[in-house]
């Protein structure tokens, strides 16, 4: 919670601080901070937390026994889109975690972690499975990178209704790179100019 307070003020602006004449001094402690977090988001933050200790289908252990994880991971590509990143990936699968009342894979959701898987356009994180977790009822959703791209093709103009006929991982990367940039993106800089 604390984490996602800063968050908030580093994207928006710390309007809960700057409306208060007592924060005028910009002199904020810790405590100060931890005192705007409201109980009840205490609360609903522990019961996702014992929920996912119940239902985490072996994250956990493949963390503790040494599988190569990145939590917000940012993506080679990611400048080609103003900024992207993932919540996490563990071992070739990029998890998505979602906290909505309402769970439910909406295709919104797929595309979107289809464009990060995109955006490692060195495949740094060998991403090849797509992981939604919901956070308020421990249910979880995987799909292969294959299948949610063969899904998106088919909505495309040209469609690819024989999934054996999908372009490489390597050719979409390719292809997504080329289209930001006709878009307007910018380039992306090369290796030695890429800062984290």
């Amino acid at each position: 919670l604390l984490q996602a307070r800063f968050d908030e003020g580093a994207r928006i602006g710390f309007s809960w601080f700057s409306d208060d004449p007592k924060w005028a001094s910009r002199r904020i402690t810790l405590p100060q901070v931890l005192a705007t977090i409201p109980a009840a988001a205490i609360v609903d933050v522990r019961k996702m937390a014992e929920l996912f200790r119940a239902h985490d289908q072996g994250l956990c252990e493949r963390v503790r026994s040494g599988c190569p994880i990145a939590c917000n991971p940012v993506f080679r590509g990611s400048r080609l889109v103003g900024g992207a990143d993932a919540d996490l990936i563990c071992d070739g699968e990029l998890i998505e975690i979602k906290s909505s009342k309402n769970p439910g894979v909406e295709r919104d959701y797929l595309l979107q972690m289809a464009g990060y898987a995109l955006l490692d356009l060195e495949d740094e994180y060998a991403v090849r499975t797509l992981g939604i977790y919901f956070a308020r009822t421990g249910e979880w959703v995987r799909l292969s990178l294959r299948r949610v791209l063969g899904m998106a093709a088919k909505d495309a103009p040209h469609g690819y209704p024989d999934e054996s006929r999908l372009p490489t991982l390597d050719s979409w990367r390719s292809s997504f790179r080329e289209a930001l940039v006709r878009l307007g993106r910018s380039e992306v800089p090369s290796r030695d100019d890429w800062e984290l």
